[in-house]
C-alpha cells in the first residue's frame, strides 16, 4: 500500500478484522490482493478509491465511500452504502434483490425485490414482494405476494397480501386488506383493511369489499365505452352494437342471475325501477313511450305480408286466436286495429319465441293510432263513429245506429272528405 511519498506500509493478515481508513488527500490502489482483504473488516475511504485494472477490491464486510469510486475491474461485496444509506444489496440464497436506497439488509423474508427510494424499506419477514417507486410499499412488515408499482403505491400496507398497485399513490390507503388491485392514479380502496376490491382509472375509489369500480367521481367520472372510440358523455355505460363495432355484438348489457334482480335502478338511494328474474318490470313512476296505444300480438290468416299498418282487423272464425281482414260494413266480428307503433306490446308467448316477427301483428286495443279509412259512408268529421266498411281493411263511418253495438271500431280525431286515406283514430272497441 502506498502513503505518500516513498512510504510503503505493508498492511496483511494482522489487520484482517481491523478497520482501514484512507485519509483524504491519498489514494487506496494495489497490484495484487489489496490490502483491505479483510476476512469481515470493514473499509472506510473518506476520499477516493482508484482500482487499477486487472486487481480486485474484495470487502468482507462494509464499504463506504464519501468519494469517489472508480473502478475497471470487479467491485464484489454484500452491501453498498452511500451517504449513509444503503444503495444496493442482496441475497442469492434468500432471493432478494434491491436497488436505490431500497430495502433493508434486516429482512429474512425470500423473493423481494425493490427498486427506488425507501420501497419495501421497512419489510422484516415479507414473502415474494415487488416494489417499484419512491416509498412503495414503505411500511410492509409481513405482507406477502404484493406488487407496488408506483410513487407511494401500496404505502401503508403492513400485513396485507396478494395486491397489486399500478400508478402513483394506487392502493396507498390499503394497510391489511388482502386481494385488492388499483390501476391509476391514487385508485384504491378508500380503507385500509377491505379486501377483493378492484378500481381502475384515476381516483377510481371503492368503499367495500367484494366491489369493482370503474372511473372515479365527480370531476373525474368516466364514461365506459365497448366497441367505440367516442362514447357518448351522458352514459355511464357505452356499447356499440352496430356493424361498425369491432365485431358483431348482439346485444348490450348481459345479467344472467339466480335470483334477486335483473335489474336494479335507484334515485339519490331509493329504488325507482327494477326487473325481477321472472322479466316482470316494477316503476315507482310511470312508463313513457313514443308509442300511443297498447297492443296485443296475434297471428293472422294467411301471410304477414299480406297486412300493413293501418288495417282494420276481425276475427277468424277458422282459426283459434287468429285474425283477418275486416271486408264487409258493420262487422260484429271487429277486433282493433294493426299498430303502426305501439307504446306496449303483449304476448303470451316468450320474449325470443319468433312467432313475434315471422306470423303475427300488433293489434292495437286501446289508444290513439293510424287507421285506414273510407268516406263510402259519407264525408268523416272528428268525432264520428268508425265501423268497417266494404274495403278489406278499412273502416267508414257508422250512421245506423240499429248496428253500432259491438261493430265501432273507434271515434276518429281527423276528419276525411272524400276518398280514402289515413287518420288518427282513438280505438274504443264497443
Amino acid at each position: 500500500m502506498k502513503l505518500g511519498k516513498g512510504l510503503y506500509i505493508s498492511l496483511w493478515c494482522s489487520l484482517a478484522s481491523a478497520q482501514i481508513t484512507c485519509t483524504t488527500g491519498y489514494s487506496c490502489q494495489t497490484n495484487s490482493v489489496p490490502v483491505f482483504a479483510s476476512n469481515g473488516g470493514n473499509a472506510q475511504v473518506t476520499d477516493s478509491i482508484i482500482q487499477q485494472s486487472g486487481s480486485t477490491v474484495s470487502v468482507g464486510g462494509a464499504l463506504s465511500v464519501s468519494g469517489a469510486l472508480t473502478t475497471t475491474g470487479l467491485i464484489s461485496g454484500s452491501e453498498f452504502e452511500i451517504g449513509g444509506s444503503l444503495f444496493a444489496f442482496g441475497s442469492a440464497a434468500n432471493e432478494n434483490a434491491f436497488l436505490g436506497f431500497a430495502g433493508n439488509s434486516a429482512l429474512t423474508g425470500t423473493g423481494n425485490t425493490a427498486i427506488g427510494s425507501s420501497a419495501l424499506v421497512g419489510d422484516t419477514t415479507g414473502v415474494d414482494n415487488t416494489a417499484t417507486g419512491e416509498e412503495a410499499l414503505e411500511k410492509n412488515t409481513t405482507g406477502q405476494y404484493n406488487t407496488a408499482a408506483g410513487v407511494v403505491s401500496l404505502v401503508l400496507n403492513t400485513t396485507g397480501s396478494s395486491n397489486t398497485a399500478v400508478g402513483v399513490d394506487a392502493v396507498y390507503q390499503n394497510t391489511t386488506g388482502n386481494y385488492n388491485t388499483g390501476i391509476g392514479f391514487g385508485a384504491g380502496p378508500l380503507s385500509g383493511n377491505l379486501s377483493n376490491t378492484t378500481a381502475i382509472g384515476a381516483w377510481s375509489a371503492t368503499y367495500k369489499s367484494n366491489t369493482l369500480i370503474l372511473g372515479g367521481t365527480g370531476e373525474y367520472a368516466v364514461t365506459v365505452g365497448i366497441g367505440l372510440i367516442n362514447p357518448f358523455s351522458d352514459y355511464a355505460l357505452d356499447i356499440d352494437t352496430t356493424q361498425d363495432s369491432n365485431g358483431v355484438i348482439n346485444g348490450g348489457v348481459v345479467v344472467n342471475a339466480s335470483g334477486g334482480n335483473l335489474y336494479l335502478g335507484m334515485t339519490e338511494g331509493t329504488h325507482k325501477f327494477r326487473v325481477d328474474t321472472n322479466g316482470v318490470a316494477y316503476a315507482d313512476g310511470g312508463f313513457y313511450s313514443s308509442g300511443a296505444d297498447f297492443a296485443e300480438s296475434v297471428a293472422v290468416k294467411g301471410k304477414r305480408s299480406q297486412y300493413e299498418p293501418g288495417d282494420v282487423l276481425e276475427i277468424d272464425q277458422n282459426a283459434k286466436r287468429h285474425l283477418t281482414l275486416a271486408n264487409h260494413p258493420y262487422a260484429t266480428l271487429v277486433a282493433g286495429i294493426y299498430s303502426t307503433k305501439p307504446g306496449l306490446l303483449a304476448s303470451p308467448h316468450h320474449i325470443d319465441d319468433e312467432s313475434f316477427e315471422s306470423g303475427e301483428v300488433p293489434l292495437a286495443i286501446v289508444g290513439i293510432v293510424p287507421c285506414k279509412v273510407t268516406a263510402e259512408n259519407g264525408p268523416i268529421a272528428a268525432g264520428d263513429l268508425l265501423v268497417t266498411s266494404s274495403r278489406a281493411g278499412y273502416a267508414m263511418k257508422g250512421t245506423d245506429r240499429r248496428r253500432l253495438v259491438g261493430a265501432v271500431v273507434g271515434k276518429a280525431l281527423e276528419p276525411l272528405p272524400v276518398g280514402k286515406g289515413a287518420i288518427e283514430v282513438l280505438v274504443t272497441l264497443q
